[in-house]
């Protein structure tokens, strides 16, 4: 039994209202609107061209318990304050990991700044960060 494209759209939204009831609010035919809506914008995520910022998935995964002790959760709550002020491209955040490296003088500031291009990357596959 083939299904038509509408009927596959309709079964992707009802999969993705089921999990993610806030974050998209778009009608159920509007693909296009699914797809800007689940990426955080016209871009494809990572692409921005001026940086990432957390997305609300991020935000819900650091209102957990214990999140903010994990690797993960140390770089995402240092991306709270780019909701006040935009986004942040890589580079960017290459140098501020490096300035709280050396003023912190912590082995979880090391551990991030170390694997800073793996976290990233993991966020953006994740959804945690666009």
């Amino acid at each position: 039994m083939m299904l038509s494209a509408g009927a596959h759209e309709a079964r992707a939204l009802s999969a993705v209202a089921h999990f993610a009831p806030d974050v998209i609010e778009v009608a159920p035919t509007d693909s296009q609107a699914v797809a800007l809506g689940l990426r955080g914008g016209g871009w494809f995520s990572g692409l921005h061209p001026f940086g990432y910022r957390i997305t609300p998935l991020g935000e819900k995964f650091l209102a957990f318990d214990d999140t903010q002790k994990s690797i993960i959760g140390i770089f995402l709550a240092s991306m709270r304050s780019t909701v006040k002020f935009g986004r942040k491209r890589r580079s960017i955040l290459k140098g501020e990991w490096l300035e709280m490296v050396r003023y912190a003088k912590t082995a979880d500031a090391s551990r991030v700044y170390q694997r800073l291009d793996e976290i990233i990357d993991f966020c953006l596959k994740a959804n945690l960060i666009a």
